[in-house]
């Protein structure tokens, strides 16, 4: 299959599971239980970001100066708890049990008000927020961190890439992740990050 032909059958995919996840976030909002239909769609959608996570981890791979073979572990005491900040309550449950099986203390926030309440209560390790979100932007979320005492490890994802660029100008985060990410490449940068932190400490 030619990368074009890729790339194309997984734009379709993804658009979609979009439209799927989309039903489902909607039953969600109103309180309406879900059945295995709503279930299957956001294995479908998982599915679609992993596969469209490999191209994307091929070529990334390929640009990368440092591999994670070659960095350290952390130590067992450092950066365990994260914090997921993003307004679609199906993500967040998605990225919850991600990090969770990976061996964290999760913590969830819908917006960015939410989430300041929690890093100032919890002093997580790593804040992972996504950007466009209503009731409290993530650009003014990361720089609000910026500002704090506590500094915990500041990973953000997005699928504007105009908006993670411009943020990522004003705040340096630590690790930056566009939409959409596999699995493996979402948990592997927030490591990634965690330990060029660690060291640089």
């Amino acid at each position: 299959m030619s990368r074009q032909k890729f790339l194309h059958d997984i734009a379709t995919k993804v658009t979609t599971s979009q439209l799927s996840l989309e039903v489902v976030m909607q039953k969600v909002a109103s309180g309406m239980p879900l059945d295995s239909d709503d279930f299957e769609s956001i294995q479908f959608a998982y599915e679609a970001v992993c596969e469209s996570g490999q191209l994307i981890r091929k070529e990334r791979d390929q640009k990368k100066e440092i591999g994670l073979a070659e960095l350290p572990l952390l130590p067992t005491d450092k950066a365990r708890k994260l914090l997921v900040v993003d307004d679609d309550p199906v993500i967040r449950r998605l990225l919850s049990q991600i990090f969770t099986n990976a061996g964290y203390t999760v913590f969830n926030a819908a917006d960015g008000n939410a989430a300041i309440g929690i890093i100032n209560k919890e002093r997580v390790d790593v804040v992972l927020t996504d950007l466009r979100m209503p009731g409290g932007d993530g650009g003014q979320l990361a720089e609000q961190i910026r500002g704090m005492d506590h500094q915990p490890v500041l990973c953000l994802m997005s699928g504007d890439s105009n908006y993670l660029e411009f943020i990522q100008t004003r705040v340096q985060p630590d690790g930056v992740i566009p939409k959409p990410f596999s699995q493996q490449i979402l948990v592997d940068e927030v490591y990634r990050a965690q330990v060029i932190k660690v060291q640089a400490a």
